[in-house]
């Protein structure tokens, strides 16, 4: 494993690229993958509106307003990337002069963005989902356009949309412009925490799925074996603290029994008590059928607690 990572570390941007493409891989931003900003929530039609969620990043911070998002929400995104990741160099890249980037001191500048075409059947498929019904993923991607992101250094901001904007005409035709954050990940210019959408359909919809993506960030510059308790993973994948012992329990044992199934995907996972030693190896499994689409996919947002830096 360790001379895998080592190896894989010393390829040109390209082959790796390659490499991420065969697996359908989503580039997630660093800082949004670590911060809580899906999470597994109750069963409520009803939906939050969370003031600010924080993630202390570079000598700055990281906040994120917008609605409740779920594992079903992070599924269209990540299908999105994915398929912005493959299609790349067919991607309309623009300058963008109305959305802007801090750099590492603190200035404001320009920054570009990646706008990418596709369709509502072709995203539930790289997503693992069957529907005949696309209005769940339209309204995922209306969310997730409600998503705003501000970067602070100092004394210095900027602010955008998770997704710029998006547009869409019939069944065939989706139209996304991803955010300048979004887009750095894409091009590999930033932090970046790759996420293997062949793994995410293997996975469990909902809870095993929130628990694969927000390992993969804790991982991303990381040695490939790590331990972590219940308690704090609880803490990041659930909105709100439990409200009684049983809560927590029952909690607990989800979150047991999400991480015992990264074993599908080709993972190592050994218990000592509520502590677990987790091992991220490459996937030997085999991808399964796809599952139907949620009528009322639930949601819940994360909580404000936040990863050190890493």
């Amino acid at each position: 494993m360790a001379q895998y990572k080592r190896n894989r570390a010393k390829l040109p941007a390209e082959a790796r690229r390659r490499i991420e493409i065969s697996r359908e891989v989503a580039r997630q931003d660093m800082a949004i993958g670590l911060m809580s900003l899906f999470c597994q929530l109750r069963d409520s039609k009803t939906r939050k509106y969370i003031e600010e969620i924080k993630q202390p990043w570079n000598g700055g911070v990281i906040s994120v307003n917008g609605p409740e998002l779920s594992s079903f929400d992070q599924d269209v995104l990540f299908g999105l990337l994915a398929l912005a990741l493959q299609r790349e160099r067919d991607c309309e890249k623009k300058s963008g002069l109305e959305i802007p980037e801090i750099n590492a001191g603190g200035g404001v500048e320009s920054a570009d963005t990646l706008t990418l075409r596709t369709g509502y059947a072709e995203l539930a498929r790289i997503m693992g989902y069957e529907s005949e019904d696309m209005k769940p993923i339209k309204k995922a991607i209306k969310r997730l356009s409600s998503v705003v992101v501000e970067a602070q250094t100092k004394d210095a901001w900027a602010t955008s949309h998770l997704i710029h904007g998006a547009a869409g005409k019939g069944r065939g035709a989706v139209k996304v412009v991803f955010s300048w954050r979004l887009t750095r990940a894409l091009l590999g210019d930033g932090s970046y925490a790759a996420v293997s959408m062949s793994d995410r359909r293997i996975l469990p919809g909902g809870l095993a799925r929130l628990v694969h993506a927000w390992l993969c960030a804790w991982f991303a510059s990381q040695s490939g074996r790590r331990s972590i308790s219940l308690e704090t993973l609880e803490s990041h994948v659930y909105r709100e603290p439990a409200k009684s012992d049983r809560t927590t329990r029952d909690r607990r044992q989800k979150l047991r029994a999400a991480v015992d199934s990264l074993r599908m995907i080709g993972w190592g996972v050994k218990w000592r008590g509520d502590i677990a030693e987790i091992e991220r190896r490459m996937s030997t499994a085999t991808d399964k059928t796809p599952v139907p689409l949620p009528e009322n996919p639930c949601t819940i947002a994360a909580d404000e607690s936040v990863m050190p830096r890493q």
